[in-house]
């Protein structure tokens, strides 16, 4: 499954503060309405977010292949935490392509 390219952005619809619409390049990629049950700063923390989730894949694909690459280095000198990090990253780096 492919996803549409980044960057995204929000475009805040300056008609209506309760709406906002993720845009990439090639268009709208989704329209969120608010519920009424969110405040203003979680629903547009919220659009960031989803605005970020592209360079977010990315970042996290980049450090799980810096961890696999050097992970007996990595793990020497942090113990497990390096390996937990990865476990987590995989998990979401599945999630997000799944």
């Amino acid at each position: 499954m492919a996803h549409t390219p980044g960057p995204w952005s929000v475009d805040w619809d300056g008609e209506d503060l309760w709406n906002n619409h993720i845009v990439c390049s090639e268009g709208r990629i989704c329209f969120m309405a608010h519920s009424g049950t969110e405040r203003q700063d979680e629903f547009d923390a919220n659009a960031q977010l989803i605005s970020a989730a592209p360079d977010l894949l990315e970042a996290l694909r980049e450090i799980e292949t810096i961890c696999t690459e050097s992970a007996g280095a990595c793990r020497k000198r942090m113990g497990t935490r390096v390996g937990n990090a990865l476990v987590t990253a995989r998990a979401a780096i599945r999630k997000a392509t799944s």
